[in-house]
């Protein structure tokens, strides 16, 4: 409901000078990754009702797409802001252009997609579910659910060595920028 909150607002508002500063743009791209990321949620409360193999692997995809489309937005404006601010201390013009955000945008996108579809095709995440404690004729009493595969541990750390330099990097460049004034 947020979500959907700061949008309408972010429409009614697009045409003010500070949003327009802003990028309304990049701000609906990172609306949208955030919506697919917490979709993931609803997925994981439906694990029970049958279709849990669905839902184990569509949400680490609802996940991590959501993630790369947020994340890829914020990494783009905090370049944009790091070569505005190089291009000014050495008193030269710069133009990052629609097309370069777009472009790093997509380049993280593709690269989770290219990570995620490996996963689903080598070692699909499957529901399993195991019995905890049995009564004394062997009926089970309690049992516990969730998502596995063979080596989701494996995936889990390939997609890591990605997006934790990756994250890093923008923190390095959000550190450098920390002091620019918030009309850029």
């Amino acid at each position: 409901m947020l979500v959907l909150f700061c949008g309408w607002w972010l429409f009614c508002h697009r045409e003010q000078a500070s949003v327009q500063v802003a990028q309304p743009s990049i701000l609906m791209i990172i609306l949208v990754g955030c919506v697919t990321s917490t979709s993931a949620i609803f997925l994981l409360t439906q694990e029970d009702a049958g279709d849990g193999a669905v839902a184990c692997m569509a949400s680490p995809w609802l996940c991590l797409v959501g993630f790369s489309i947020t994340f890829g937005s914020l990494f783009a404006r905090i370049r944009r802001i790091c070569l505005l601010l190089k291009s000014g201390a050495r008193m030269q013009r710069v133009d990052v252009s629609t097309r370069e955000t777009v472009l790093i945008v997509l380049t993280v996108f593709f690269i989770d997609v290219a990570m995620l579809s490996i996963w689903t095709i080598v070692d699909p995440m499957e529901w399993q579910r195991v019995t905890t404690s049995s009564d004394g004729f062997g009926r089970p009493l309690e049992s516990r659910g969730f998502c596995t595969s063979d080596s989701w541990m494996v995936w889990v750390g390939i997609i890591a060595a990605f997006h934790f330099p990756l994250t890093g990097t923008a923190c390095c460049m959000s550190y450098e920028a920390r002091h620019v004034p918030e009309s850029l």
